[in-house]
């Protein structure tokens, strides 16, 4: 019997399940937590902040390369629970050909709508006044962090989005949905997403841009859609910051 045609129905193709996702996310956990603990014991003494601020590597400041690693660690867990334990081809995580404009169209579309939920967001806590849901400016904090202009548009702008994409949609939505099915994998692989941000006060817009990343995986069957307007949102946002300063 031949293998499935990755290409015309990837989902087929797909052996993991919710319990890899879950080892996979608490293997990434534990390595990134265990390693960034041992690095700032060994390194850092009482300043934590001015160690991911000032201390370099190869010219590049600890803080990014902290970010750098921690996308290496989610994008091997997915990998090794996924492509190397069931011995299956790599694009089984979603490295196919999106045919066409069309779904290249829907990613900058759902980018659209994407901004105009973030702008509503701000306007419902403005005109509500919970402080504590206002944004507090998180680019800011990765810029303090982060290198030169190039170093952290590589990292933060084109490497985050794809690492991100591997995980939460070719490997987490991918797996979860052949338990939960497509709606529920969507809203908790979005949710996932948005945790992983860390800050509050930006869950319900990154949650958001999650559904429209996971609705174009699960469209077009291929991480590339994603991964294209996702580098494009965070390097707008990146490069708006920059310039603003």
């Amino acid at each position: 019997m031949s293998p499935p045609d990755i290409r015309s129905d990837i989902r087929q193709s797909v052996q993991w399940d919710q319990r890899d996702v879950v080892l996979a996310l608490g293997t990434a956990l534990a390595i990134f937590i265990g390693s960034t603990l041992l690095l700032v014991l060994l390194f850092a003494g009482d300043d934590s902040d001015e160690f991911f601020r000032d201390a370099t590597f190869g010219g590049v400041p600890a803080g990014l390369w902290i970010v750098a690693v921690q996308q290496i660690i989610f994008v091997f867990a997915a990998w090794r629970f996924s492509v190397s334990k069931y011995r299956l081809d790599v694009r089984t995580l979603g490295f196919t050909r999106a045919e066409g404009r069309l779904p290249y169209l829907l990613a900058f579309g759902g980018w659209v709508a994407t901004l105009f939920a973030i702008v509503f967001w701000q306007a419902i806590i403005g005109w509500i006044g919970i402080d504590a849901l206002t944004p507090e400016g998180n680019v800011d904090e990765i810029l303090d962090f982060g290198g030169n202009m190039f170093t952290t548009l590589l990292v933060v702008g084109l490497w985050g989005p794809v690492a991100e994409e591997i995980f939460f949609r070719g490997f987490a939505l991918a797996g979860l949905r052949r338990r939960f099915g497509d709606r529920a994998a969507l809203v908790l692989t979005a949710g996932l997403f948005a945790l992983f941000h860390i800050e509050p006060t930006i869950y319900v817009p990154i949650f958001f841009f999650g559904i429209v990343l996971g609705w174009l995986y699960l469209k077009t069957n291929s991480l590339w859609p994603s991964i294209f307007i996702h580098v494009i949102h965070n390097t707008i946002i990146l490069l708006t910051t920059i310039l603003a300063e």
